[in-house]
């Protein structure tokens, strides 16, 4: 019997320590905890969808435009990220070589600060010079604007009707037209 009433007893006082727990306790402490989410600085600022962006030069004369599908600005930071790519560049220079091309890829990034365009992820284009358009794959390609030059340290391939040329690494200046080949190059030649 004795075990009984202390056996009450205690589950009396768990029952009135529990509905006092419960009365006193806010209700918040009843409620699901929602997760906070944390932005840190080097998160995304802003993005647009289905954008077109243009380049002038210093002198008013549009030397870039870069359409994507989606773009982001990351906070502080002067780079674009660009999702499926495209870019068609001019050059103004009319004693040029190349008078322009146009690229595209699956991803890219515009460095403002640097005026620097790099594509990568299957990169293809096309450079266009007086005489005749040269088609150029790789898996990546950087684009400096101020010195025109386009280059790329990956496997390559160049072409256009009258040869292929394939290697790694590769660099062309825009203005003069001089090429630079680093490694690994094949080359054929069609004869007309």
């Amino acid at each position: 019997m004795m075990i009984r009433k202390i056996s009450y007893t205690l589950i009396t006082i768990f029952i009135l320590s529990w509905f006092v727990y419960v009365w006193y306790s806010p209700p918040e402490s009843f409620l699901k905890k929602q997760i906070e989410t944390v932005f840190q600085e080097d998160q995304i600022e802003s993005f647009i969808t289905n954008s077109t962006t243009q380049i002038f030069s210093n002198n008013g004369n549009q030397v870039l435009i870069m359409n994507a599908s989606k773009l982001e600005i990351l906070n502080g930071e002067n780079i674009i990220k660009l999702y499926d790519p495209s870019t068609f560049g001019s050059n103004q220079d009319l004693s040029a070589i190349y008078s322009g091309f146009s690229m595209s890829s699956k991803f890219g990034t515009f460095d403002a600060s640097k005026k620097e365009l790099i594509l990568s992820d299957s990169v293809k284009g096309t450079l266009k010079t007086k005489e005749e358009e040269q088609n150029i794959v790789a898996h990546s390609i950087q684009y400096n604007l101020p010195d025109m030059v386009i280059s790329s340290d990956s496997q390559f391939s160049l072409t256009a009707e009258n040869y292929e040329i394939l290697g790694k690494g590769i660099t062309i200046n825009l203005s003069n037209g001089k090429t630079k080949i680093s490694s690994s190059i094949n080359s054929i030649y069609y004869v007309p």
